[in-house]
């Protein structure tokens, strides 16, 4: 039965082609990612901009809280694209593999001991992860703990919680106007409370005047 494996010529050529697709996905990921970080700061930033004018006036105060609300809906979004991002990383990376595996690229050079002591294109821990990434078939697995899609994925949660907040303060101002000094001299208090323990004595003497 003839051969039919690919000629290495041809292999020599696809490999060409994996590599700038993998390139080309990981190009256009960052890409995306600069785009909705940029668009979100913006929004975040007039918006916090904006809290103080809208405060004496409720339709500023309903548009500012459909202002939140959308930044936390394009976050969301941008959240999802980041991970749909990773996967057609991953998908690329596996091809590229494959085809380094075809042309002995993954073999250990000799009187060398590291598993990285082969001529792959290969530059993180992930990828350098032959074994798993050729036997897994899940691409969708979870994204490594402090790799920069986790990193990314962080500061979009952190934005989100912000932009929540806005939609909560920005609520507030649309049921009645919102009182910067009381709202500051809350914080105040609260973190003066933070920063001082509660002793045993002001415990008992709590639990001295409670109802019973």
């Amino acid at each position: 039965m003839p051969d039919s494996s690919p000629s290495k010529d041809i292999l020599l050529k696809v490999y060409d082609s994996a590599i700038a697709e993998y390139r080309f996905n990981v190009q256009l990921s960052w890409d995306r990612n600069k785009f909705f970080l940029t668009l979100v700061s913006a929004i975040i930033a007039s918006g916090v901009g904006f809290i103080k004018v809208a405060s004496e006036n409720r339709v500023d105060s309903a548009f500012l809280f459909c202002l939140f609300a959308v930044a936390v809906a394009i976050t969301s979004y941008a959240i999802e694209t980041l991970s749909t991002g990773k996967k057609y990383i991953r998908e690329a990376n596996y091809k590229k593999m494959l085809i380094e595996r075809e042309l002995g690229l993954l073999n250990t050079i000799p009187n060398f001991n590291s598993p990285r002591s082969n001529f792959a294109v290969a530059v993180t821990g992930g990828q350098r992860n032959f074994g798993s990434m050729m036997l897994s078939e899940d691409i969708k697995k979870s994204i490594s703990q402090k790799s920069i899609t986790d990193n990314l994925a962080k500061i979009y949660a952190g934005m989100i919680v912000i932009e929540i907040i806005g939609c909560i303060i920005s609520a507030g101002m649309v049921i009645g106007p919102l009182d910067m000094q009381a709202i500051k001299t809350n914080v105040r208090s609260f973190a003066e409370r933070l920063s001082h323990p509660i002793s045993q004595t002001d415990v008992k003497r709590s639990l001295a005047v409670s109802p019973h």
